[in-house]
């Protein structure tokens, strides 16, 4: 499940990024450009830091429940 919400994003991001560049072509206007350049970094960004904090989260929980033995490995 968590393997396909990561591939999922990475699509996202992708045609995001395509997106914006397509938009970057047609529109003479570079302060839309990079205001979505801009929020997509973010997103980027927000969306690693979250990821690193589910899996901080999860590597926890695998030691609690490997201490209290419900998990073999």
């Amino acid at each position: 499940m968590l393997e396909r919400r990561l591939e999922r994003r990475e699509r996202f991001f992708a045609f995001a990024g395509a997106l914006i560049d397509e938009i970057s072509k047609l529109d003479p206007n570079y302060t839309l450009v990079q205001r979505l350049q801009s929020d997509l970094k973010q997103e980027r960004e927000w969306s690693a830091a979250t990821q690193g904090r589910i899996g901080e989260e999860w590597r926890k929980r695998v030691e609690l429940e490997k201490k209290l033995g419900l998990r073999k490995y």
